[in-house]
């Protein structure tokens, strides 16, 4: 169990916790959020609940001071990382999903996620899954 504060803010923090345990938005370290149960074991989020719910439509609230969201507000495709590029034209958040780099939704660090818009995501699993990527 890890140990923790309360802030200035009275918020809690976590110090104790590894990167694998905390949210992926740079800047929170609190623990991520349990969102259900396969037969085996809980799913965790890549967030923690209150990054969680200001990453909602409509948002819940904001985030807390000092917390960037990993999610950009772009295709991070645009680069062509993908051997192609990005042409979407993005009006809404709720065009971009949260990317596993590797595939594995269980590796939930900052360095394997990336924003894709939903044709992009759509894509980059099909090359996956036909092992073209």
């Amino acid at each position: 169990m890890a140990k923790y504060l309360i802030g200035s803010k009275g918020y809690e923090v976590y110090p104790d916790l590894e990167e694998h345990q905390r949210c992926c938005n740079e800047g929170c370290s609190f623990p991520r959020k349990k969102v259900g149960a396969n037969k085996t074991a809980y799913v965790e989020s890549p967030l923690c609940t209150h990054c969680f719910h200001a990453a909602t439509e409509p948002p819940r609230h904001g985030y807390r001071e000092n917390v960037s969201p990993i999610k950009k507000e772009y295709c991070e495709n645009i680069d062509s990382r993908l051997g192609f590029k990005c042409t979407a034209t993005i009006i809404h958040r709720r065009q971009l999903d949260l990317d596993h780099i590797n595939g594995d939704h269980h590796f939930n660090l900052a360095s394997n996620l990336q924003t894709l818009c939903k044709n992009c995501h759509a894509q980059k699993t099909w090359l996956q899954r036909n092992n073209l990527l």
